[in-house]
């Protein structure tokens, strides 16, 4: 008998998805509870973080790049919590 012909256990799989309601509530109702995203502020990260990968990639100097680079509302934003602007 080869691997393709063993029938498949799927009884002690099962029991991972049987939890009823004294198990722990599944990633898509805890994905459902978080906040919703703010998408200007993931913006400006995915933007400070191309600026930096340039900087990295080109081998270029600069003192305070996130000053010098954003002005000073975004660079105090980027700078404190993420949660804080959600």
């Amino acid at each position: 008998m080869t691997a393709a012909q063993v029938p498949l256990d799927t009884s002690r799989y099962e029991e991972l998805w049987n939890c009823g309601e004294s198990g722990p509530p599944s990633l898509a109702e805890l994905a459902l509870t978080q906040p919703t995203v703010n998408y200007d502020l993931l913006q400006l990260h995915y933007q400070l973080a191309l600026a930096l990968h340039m900087l990295a990639s080109f081998n270029m100097r600069f003192r305070q790049p996130v000053t010098s680079l954003f002005d000073s509302v975004v660079s105090f934003v980027i700078c404190s919590a993420i949660n804080v602007w959600t």
